[in-house]
């Protein structure tokens, strides 16, 4: 800098010996201090002043930094006179990915999913605790009823229904008296679930005998025991079509 400024000034004087006017006034030529700014057509005193070796003195406006943008300040005026501007970076840890929609259907599709099963298993739940409140554990039933079995003694007979461990197994108390105890054994289970399926007593006149009979109700499935000769047997095969289960729930 201290040459540039040493061979700036000499050129200054060489121009004040030689009488030339191309700083505008021979008879006051500037300073040769590089500071000072030469009245030169084209030049702004707000402009600053690049001297460059050569003789010839210019302006030029300062470059921006590569990837830095530049705006305009407001207010100034001339030419050349520009800030370099912040430019916005942006974090691309906050941008948001927009998923592709068969991820969106996939995702619906899983929701959905898991939902019908959620919903199926406090279904089942709620079934299962509202039978454990009902029928207990084994699942058992019991029915007092009059059907015309040794119940001299003003005692109706008592009925037990049982699914232990899947086997159906139903207890009678003719006229209450445990002495008299007869045991029908019924079907045995095969089914998911069905050690705890409710067993359920219902006693209809099913062949219009003016009897009434002992139907049995597991799952949806009937067995029905024909109420003759002061006890209950099992319904055979050629009475199926003699039988009415409409009155049975």
């Amino acid at each position: 800098m201290a040459a540039l400024n040493t061979a700036v000034a000499d050129f200054d004087d060489a121009l004040v010996a030689s009488g030339s006017d191309a700083w505008g006034d021979s008879a006051n030529p500037p300073s040769p201090n590089p500071a000072r700014r030469p009245n030169v057509p084209g030049f702004s005193s707000n402009q600053p002043v690049y001297n460059t070796i050569g003789g010839v003195s210019r302006t030029a406006p300062p470059r921006p930094l590569p990837g830095i943008g530049v705006r305009a300040v407001p207010g100034a005026t001339g030419t050349g006179l520009a800030v370099p501007a912040r430019r916005i970076r942006r974090n691309p840890l906050l941008a948001v990915a927009v998923p592709h929609p068969l991820v969106l259907v996939a995702f619906m599709l899983a929701v959905m999913l898991l939902g019908f099963l959620l919903l199926s298993n406090l279904v089942q739940w709620w079934q299962t605790w509202q039978d454990d409140l009902t029928y207990g554990r084994p699942r058992t039933s019991q029915l007092d009823a009059w059907v015309g079995h040794n119940e001299q003694g003003n005692h109706p007979t008592h009925l037990i229904a049982q699914n232990l461990d899947r086997q159906i197994s139903i207890i009678e108390y003719p006229g209450g008296d445990p002495n008299k105890a007869r045991v029908m054994v019924g079907p045995h289970l095969f089914g998911k679930g069905d050690e705890l399926a409710p067993v359920k007593l219902r006693l209809i006149d099913v062949n219009g005998d003016n009897h009434v009979d002992l139907v049995v109700t597991i799952g949806g499935q009937h067995i029905v025991y024909i109420n003759e000769n002061g006890q209950f047997r099992l319904l055979r095969s050629d009475e199926r079509t003699q039988i009415n289960l409409s009155a049975d729930s």
